[in-house]
């Protein structure tokens, strides 16, 4: 039985479920504000699960580590709603698609297509962990669907992790911590709002993290905005220095202040791309989210 058998079937030793409990007391001790701010508690709990199992499977056999390109995924979405992200894949590696939800969502699935439609690997066991995995014969584009099959009514927090045998290997503690700065960020935003949620919508995800050498960047586009919202980052200790551009409507906006938690606030529509660069020394996990006031959306996540 490998790694991947005991993510599917969600019987973690005891010794995983203390790296899952790390993770999660990391990102939420570090993102801890006096605000209250309940989606925030949510996406903790769903990434906190998808970076220990990617841990697990890092310290296993397989020799995967985190995927160089779009290593996080996350969005808030309703049961039944599947969201999907296409990416490239090289042929000859293998990847592993790790797909969680926050502690209310009752089943997660996941399936990857091919360019030609056709499903080429899925996990549509019925529990709230679903593991991919696939070792391509051809490179090209593959599509990533995940869906929230069944979950609170008012919907739930899923993440996707992407490991790859051409990966890096990073310390559960630095994702962590890019998380949390993220949350940390955040929260502060709803605070000031008095509330607030994660971007959503119809096939729209709100938060990504990837792997960034020194003055590498990482791009996420066709973002739709609805007004007003703001994009925030975070990354773990080897850099301290990330910086952001939101792009859409013939208009640039940025903040490239020498920090670790850029901000851009935006009132604009429409669809638009967001990029990160890592402009600190060392090679960081960075993060960046999407949040909008409470009163941008008649669909408040709770």
């Amino acid at each position: 039985m490998s790694m991947f058998d005991h993510i599917r079937k969600g019987s973690f030793p005891e010794e995983n479920e203390m790296k899952k409990f790390t993770v999660f007391v990391a990102i939420a001790a570090l993102g801890t504000s006096a605000f209250a701010w309940t989606p925030g508690e949510r996406m903790s709990q769903a990434v906190a699960e998808g970076l220990a199992l990617a841990t697990i499977s890092m310290a296993g056999t397989e020799g995967l580590g985190l995927s160089g390109d779009t290593a996080l995924l996350g969005g808030f979405t309703a049961p039944g709603r599947e969201i999907t992200f296409t990416r490239y894949v090289r042929q000859g590696e293998t990847y592993a698609f790790i797909a969680t939800g926050d502690n209310s969502a009752r089943d997660v699935d996941i399936r990857i297509l091919n360019e030609s439609g056709t499903v080429i690997a899925q996990d549509d066991d019925s529990d709230r962990t679903a593991v991919a995995t696939l070792r391509p014969t051809r490179s090209g584009q593959i599509k990533m669907c995940v869906k929230l099959y069944s979950g609170m009514s008012s919907g739930n927090f899923v993440s996707v992790v992407t490991l790859s045998s051409d990966g890096f290997q990073v310390p559960v503690n630095a994702m962590a911590t890019a998380v949390a700065e993220f949350r940390a960020n955040a929260s502060a935003a709803a605070r000031q709002w008095n509330g607030a949620s994660f971007h959503d919508g119809a096939n729209q995800w709100a938060l990504f993290g990837s792997v960034l050498e020194p003055g590498e960047t990482y791009t996420v586009n066709n973002l739709t905005l609805t007004g007003r919202t703001a994009i925030l980052g975070g990354c773990d200790a080897n850099s301290d220095d990330i910086d952001l551009w939101l792009t859409g409507n013939g208009r640039t906006l940025s903040d490239t202040d020498p920090d670790d938690r850029p901000i851009i606030n935006s009132t604009a529509s429409g669809n638009h791309s967001v990029r990160i660069k890592n402009e600190g020394r060392g090679t960081s996990f960075a993060v960046f989210g999407i949040v909008r006031p409470n009163g941008n959306s008649n669909r408040v996540q709770m």
